[in-house]
């Protein structure tokens, strides 16, 4: 049986620099995600507050032959300043 690897798409709501907190997350929720919110300390000591916007268990091929979740990700960075904030893994 082969594993499926993760994929997911999530924003660093600490980083948007175009709106805030509050604006980010109904955007969000209006362009049809349930952002569910996780936080991160970073090396310095900081917290970084995420919205989780995707997660999936995906086939290996999938992620090779195509540009997964790539479309997805482009119109984020259309709404989403700077584009940085995003991340896809």
């Amino acid at each position: 049986m082969r594993s499926r690897l993760k994929c997911y798409i999530s924003s660093n709501l600490s980083a948007v620099e175009n709106m805030t907190v509050a604006e980010t997350l109904n955007l969000l929720v209006q362009m049809g995600y349930s952002p569910q919110l996780r936080y991160r300390q970073a090396k310095d000591g900081n917290v970084l507050l995420y919205a989780l916007l995707k997660h999936e268990h995906v086939e290996p091929e999938m992620l090779a032959n195509t540009d997964y979740l790539g479309n997805e990700l482009d119109a984020l960075a259309e709404v989403i300043q700077p584009p940085d904030a995003l991340r896809k893994t």
